[in-house]
């Protein structure tokens, strides 16, 4: 949230947009790649936010954030069609 300058019920309908999920699912073997034989506990901790290994994921996670304004009513959208309850915030 701070980082993309999303407030928080807007983190929340973005974390649940589906095309998100894929996009960041088919990132993970990238990641996973990368950070082979590194704790990723270590990595997911927020002073290493910047760290060389989650540039792969915060890049997305960015552009997601960006592009949230237009997407949002397609993501309440679909949470309404599945019967998530963040489809009506």
């Amino acid at each position: 949230m701070e980082r993309c300058g999303l407030d928080n019920t807007q983190a929340n309908l973005l974390v649940h947009d589906p095309e998100l999920g894929e996009e960041l699912d088919s990132k993970k073997r990238d990641w996973l790649d990368l950070i082979s034989g590194k704790d990723p506990d270590e990595l997911l901790i927020p002073k290493a936010f910047d760290a060389p290994e989650m540039e792969i994921i915060n890049e997305t996670l960015l552009r997601y954030a960006k592009e949230f304004p237009k997407r949002m009513n397609k993501i309440k959208e679909y949470l309404r069609t599945i019967g998530h309850p963040y489809g009506d915030l």
